[in-house]
């Protein structure tokens, strides 16, 4: 299976940083000597896109501004135009969005943990993915260790087909979202649905673990009950649909269960109160609310009256205007979405090695049925 490199993503993102810095000191220029006339077309640049009120807000404070440099009964200096075009800069940089939060040295961590798990995701993917036919099974009440053997197996395989068609879904849009030839919302709206494929296969994989671990020390007859849950878990996670063109299939489970799974741990970056503020953040551009709108439209005032203001639609209709968001907006996406695949891998290793305990306590030893017997191996070692 052919890998990714993140390299032109930590580019773009570099460069972006830079030019967002690179915009922030250019505003002022402690060596430049300022005219009345630059003051004047700074302070006329702060009116864009607010209301009457804020407007004279704003005016209120520019005004109070220049009063506090210079007495409006004369001419200010050179060195008060210089302090006044300085105070004004400052007030514009408070307009601006806020700074990025993503540091430049980041950025090249960023990527290259998701190389890291680009790579450790395809060589999960080369191995083979089967599960037992429907009309392959064993059921014996009399043989209960037999029983569970199988259905051990059987559901382990099952679920690993999930995690596989799972991990590479969001394996898939972790690429398409790094693919800057697309316009900004469109890979934002993907880093959305990249985040939900996270979000169920860290849920999914919780809840089997669940299950592997309530089995352990258990006769096998409660464990068969406990394995009763297995096929409509399995159904809703694989085959989940709301579509109404497939009414007989179950219904997926809800994204909101997903986030409420998360842990509550403000140093990990799956926190649940941190993602789930990064999740509704994403749905703003996901929806018709006012974050997708704002990608395409900036507002300035009218430069042939001083009453109307001007919507200005992005021409080339690809967010360009707009692409600075992605210095915070990618980046946040990507880190509970690599963190979500590390904790859901580590969990499949111990949810095999506590149904490999219940085969081998239920069976013994000596049989070569004691480990789960899917095909399928993270390094690609068959057991």
């Amino acid at each position: 299976m052919e890998k990714f490199s993140h390299s032109a993503l930590g580019a773009e993102l570099s460069e972006l940083h830079v030019a967002d810095t690179q915009l922030r000191t250019a505003i002022f220029d402690c060596e430049k000597d300022y005219s009345l006339d630059d003051v004047t077309e700074l302070n006329h640049s702060l009116y864009r896109g607010i209301g009457v009120q804020e407007t004279a807000d704003i005016a209120a404070r520019a005004l109070e501004i220049a009063r506090s440099i210079y007495p409006s009964d004369r001419e200010p200096t050179q060195a008060e135009l210089n302090e006044l075009y300085g105070a004004i800069a400052a007030l514009k940089l408070e307009r601006l969005e806020a700074p990025p939060q993503t540091p430049l040295d980041d950025i090249q961590t960023l990527v290259n943990k998701l190389d890291s798990v680009d790579s450790d995701v395809c060589e999960y993917l080369a191995g083979q993915f089967v599960f037992y036919s429907d009309g392959f099974t064993f059921k014996n009440e009399d043989l209960p260790d037999r029983t569970l053997n199988f259905v051990v197996n059987d559901s382990f395989l099952k679920f690993e087909c999930f995690f596989a068609a799972a991990s590479a879904a969001t394996l898939h849009l972790m690429r398409e979202v790094a693919e800057n030839g697309r316009g900004f919302l469109a890979r934002v709206v993907l880093s959305r649905s990249m985040l939900e494929c996270a979000l169920q296969l860290h849920f999914v994989t919780k809840k089997f673990l669940g299950l592997a671990s309530r089995i352990e020390n258990k006769q096998s007859k409660t464990s068969l009950q406990e394995f009763e849950m297995f096929p409509l878990m399995f159904q809703k996670a694989m085959f989940g649909s709301s579509n109404p063109d497939n009414p007989d299939l179950e219904d997926p489970y809800h994204i909101n269960s997903c986030l409420d799974a998360l842990p509550s741990d403000v140093d990990s970056t799956i926190d649940q109160a941190r993602v789930k503020h990064l999740y509704d953040q994403l749905c703003d551009y996901t929806h018709p609310n006012f974050g997708l709108r704002s990608v395409l439209i900036d507002f300035k005032q009218n430069p042939s009256d001083y009453f109307t203001t001007m919507t200005v639609i992005d021409e080339s209709l690809s967010g360009q205007m707009k692409r600075s968001r992605l210095i915070d907006l990618v980046p946040a996406a990507y880190l509970p979405t690599v963190g979500l695949f590390e904790a859901s891998f580590q969990m499949l290793e111990e949810i095999r090695e506590r149904l490999n305990g219940a085969n081998v306590q239920a069976f013994g030893d000596a049989t070569r049925f004691n480990k789960v017997t899917s095909p399928a191996r993270r390094r690609g070692v068959n057991e």
